[in-house]
């Protein structure tokens, strides 16, 4: 496990540069946070043998946008929930104790904080309108920058604690109604409904109807939100699914 005394940096007057593609082999692009001095924020990037995000390059200061105001960096995005849980989310854990109306600044190839990624936020005590992407060179009052909880090998407390604030507040915020539409009962988690399952999962159907005869119901994440994927995770009997996305939500069982 990591140190679980995560470092915070606060920078006045940094500038955001919106991620932009280099083509370079494993990388998302270049972006991030440079200080007041000119000087990129190397803790501002993310770094992984796989893929990496991160680093300065040239823009124009006088079209560099002004926001008067505080802002926490969330970093670089794209809509995969399970790159989303294991790599870019655990900045996080800043925002349970120490969250104060700020800004949280995020930079993509396009993609928006939307839908389940949203409600992660919203689950935190975040209002979407403070969830703002970043696509022109901004300058703003004051940034702080979280160290991530999480890397390729090791974690932190911090990072466990993300998910088991959110599960504790889905878990008290529901009736018993609710609950029971998921206890003690036996799910398979179908991709049937996962983008291009028609040429991806194939026999799926087949699946289903296994399953169905042995006794579970089945359901499709996708069309689930995240508190009730919470629920599922918490409250299930059984759950079968195939090893990839999502069984990564076991992270919000208590």
């Amino acid at each position: 496990m990591l140190d679980n005394t995560l470092n915070v940096a606060s920078y006045e007057n940094a500038t955001i540069l919106p991620c932009k593609k280099n083509y370079k082999d494993k990388s998302w692009g270049d972006g991030g946070v440079v200080s007041a001095e000119g000087q990129f924020i190397i803790e501002s990037g993310l770094y992984m043998k796989w893929i990496s995000f991160g680093g300065l390059y040239s823009y124009e200061q006088s079209k560099v946008e002004e926001v008067n105001g505080n802002a926490i960096w969330f970093g670089f995005f794209y809509k995969h929930w399970g790159h989303f849980l294991l790599d870019f989310l655990s900045r996080m854990w800043y925002l349970i104790d120490n969250y104060n109306g700020e800004d949280i600044v995020y930079v993509s190839h396009g993609h928006i904080i939307d839908g389940n990624f949203m409600e992660f936020f919203k689950l935190l005590g975040i209002e979407s309108s403070k969830v703002k992407r970043i696509s022109a060179a901004t300058r703003i009052k004051n940034i702080v920058v979280p160290e991530y909880a999480r890397n390729e090998v090791n974690y932190s407390d911090e990072y466990a604690r993300i998910f088991e604030t959110i599960s504790q507040k889905v878990l008290s915020r529901h009736s018993k109604v609710e609950k029971d539409l998921f206890l003690d009962k036996s799910i398979y988690l179908s991709r049937a409904m996962f983008a291009n399952a028609t040429i991806k999962e194939i026999g799926e159907d087949k699946v289903e109807k296994a399953f169905v005869s042995a006794g579970f119901q089945v359901l499709y994440p996708e069309k689930m939100t995240l508190s009730e994927q919470i629920l599922l995770w918490n409250l299930s009997g059984q759950i079968a699914c195939v090893n990839g996305t999502i069984p990564l939500n076991y992270l919000f069982c208590n």
